[in-house]
């Protein structure tokens, strides 16, 4: 998580304070700290480094919605998948977006980050990042073939 210089204040509704209180840790250990402020407020300290360019709130509640909308009768032991899929979520909105433009520093910083990676050829959702063509494909390209 990375703390922020000034803590976000946000009004939960019942039931997601009921969801934050439930799942306190699950939400602790996806790098918030949320502490309850008393009556309806809660304050939002820390947020995911990955995400912290990201609305904290906005991005709170979601991960609330995912865990209220979790089975109640499932076994704590199949947390973990459940904070995979909100990593995952959380990475996607974080990632870099068509269209967004990259400096030439930040273009090798992210090949360098890539290649060191062992997880790199697909998006969190299952879409390919990278895709390797045949110095045959390239021939037919430029009718060399």
């Amino acid at each position: 998580g990375q703390n922020l210089m000034f803590p976000v204040s946000v009004e939960l509704d019942p039931r997601q304070a009921e969801t934050m209180e439930r799942f306190s840790r699950e939400v602790s250990l996806l790098g918030f700290t949320v502490e309850d402020f008393g009556e309806a407020t809660w304050a939002i300290k820390s947020v995911p480094a990955l995400i912290s360019h990201v609305d904290p709130v906005a991005m709170l509640f979601e991960i609330l919605e995912s865990l209220r909308a979790a089975p109640r009768d499932e076994p704590s032991a199949v947390v973990p998948p459940r904070i995979d899929h909100l990593l995952a979520s959380m990475a996607c909105k974080a990632a870099v977006k068509a269209g967004n433009r990259l400096a030439p520093e930040e273009m090798l910083e992210l090949l360098r980050r890539m290649r060191e990676s062992e997880l790199f050829s697909h998006c969190p959702h299952g879409r390919p990042v990278v895709k390797i063509f045949s110095k045959h494909e390239i021939e037919k390209w430029f009718h060399r073939i």
